[in-house]
Formats: structure tokens, C-alpha cells, sequence
């Protein structure tokens, strides 16, 4: 290379490869600091600034490309501070099941359970998501396409469910909750979980 070609290099921003699909897929996002910050027209100063971070430090972070010496996640959050963007705090479980409680209940309407929120177990955790997914005409019984959407969200909480029980049991079995099968499920460890498991090798469809 020359020392033109060199200068030019140095001077321009690196350009963003993007996740594709096929053998490169496995390759990732390589996505550099100095990337992100050109991006949004950002100096290291202009970051260092607004994270607190040396701008030393930052220029040491931007020299090892693709972070290959793996930044703390307190780092990487004042980075994003300081590209401007915002950090929020991970909602609880008890939050999302008040949140899940008040979507029902604005919903008004008389024959739905009122969401528990006692126990915050993971399993609860993941049909509140399910109600927070469909809209009240589904609470209603007006909505046949919401009904078995959330029908088959309430399936896949039933599989990690299964998941979770297979790891409780000491069992030695594999499946994963990507399809939506109709599968029944008992969390008995000697014979339900086992032919939970089977079904989901076989995954038959769900009902038309």
C-alpha cells in the first residue's frame, strides 16, 4: 500500500458490514467504535465529554477494532451516553405484570380473569407478554385472529415452561420453542416431560 493510499485509509471512515445470510451470516456485524461515533458526527472529544471517559481512554477503546478485548458493560454504557443515545433500566417482573394487570383491566371487559400478580415466576412472566401482545378485543372474545394468536404465544410459554422442567428433572433432553406445535403438556418428570418432549420432535400443527 502506499503512503497516500495509507493516509487516505486512516483518514476515512471505516465502512459498515452488515449480518447477511448464507455462510458469511456467522461472521456477525463488524461495527467499530470509531464507526458508530463518525456516524453521528461525533469527536472523541464530543464522547469523552458526555461519558465521562478519558479521551485517551476512548481512543484506546476505538484502536482495538471490534472490541475483541471485550468491554465492561458499565463501559459500553457510558459510551452510548456519550454518542447521545440513552440508558434505560431493565423492567422488572413485577412491573411487567402491573403493566400486564392495567392493559386487562382498561379493557373493561367482565368475563376475563384479573391478572395475578402473587407469584413472579418466569412462566407469568411470559403471559404477561403475551396479554401486553394482543388488544382488548381479544379480552372481549370479538377477535378470532387475536384469540389464536394468543393461543399460540401461551404455547410457546408453555415450552419454555418445559424447558425449564427438563433442567429441574435432571433430564437429558433437547428442544427447542421456535415452532408452534400443539402439543399437551404435564410438568411430571418421569412420564410428562418426556412426552412433552417427544411431541415437540414431532410438532404437529396447530389446529386450523
Amino acid at each position: 500500500m502506499t503512503q497516500t493510499a495509507r493516509r487516505r485509509s486512516a483518514s476515512e471512515p471505516e465502512p459498515v458490514r452488515v449480518l447477511g445470510r448464507g455462510p458469511r451470516a456467522a461472521r456477525g456485524i463488524h461495527l467499530s467504535l470509531r464507526t458508530l461515533r463518525e456516524a453521528i458526527g461525533k469527536t472523541q472529544v464530543d464522547v469523552a465529554d458526555q461519558s465521562q471517559i478519558d479521551q485517551a481512554d476512548v481512543s484506546r477503546l476505538e484502536a482495538r477494532g471490534d472490541f475483541e478485548l471485550r468491554p465492561t458493560v458499565s463501559i459500553l454504557v457510558l459510551l452510548l451516553l456519550g454518542c447521545g443515545g440513552e440508558a434505560k433500566q431493565a423492567e422488572t417482573n413485577a412491573q411487567l405484570c402491573d403493566r400486564a394487570a392495567a392493559h386487562v383491566e382498561s379493557c373493561g371487559a367482565s368475563t376475563t380473569p384479573t391478572v395475578n400478580c402473587t407469584y413472579l415466576t418466569p412462566d407469568v412472566a411470559c403471559d404477561n407478554r403475551c396479554d401486553l401482545d394482543v388488544g382488548c378485543e381479544y379480552f372481549r372474545g370479538n377477535s378470532p385472529s387475536e384469540s389464536r394468536s394468543r393461543a399460540q404465544c401461551g404455547s410457546r410459554c408453555t415450552c419454555e415452561s418445559a424447558q425449564r422442567r427438563t433442567t429441574e428433572c435432571g433430564l437429558s433432553l433437547t428442544f427447542t420453542c421456535e415452532a408452534i406445535c400443539n402439543c399437551p403438556y404435564s410438568n411430571d418428570c418421569e412420564f410428562g416431560v418426556p412426552a412433552y418432549a417427544e411431541c415437540r420432535a414431532q410438532c404437529p400443527p396447530w389446529p386450523g
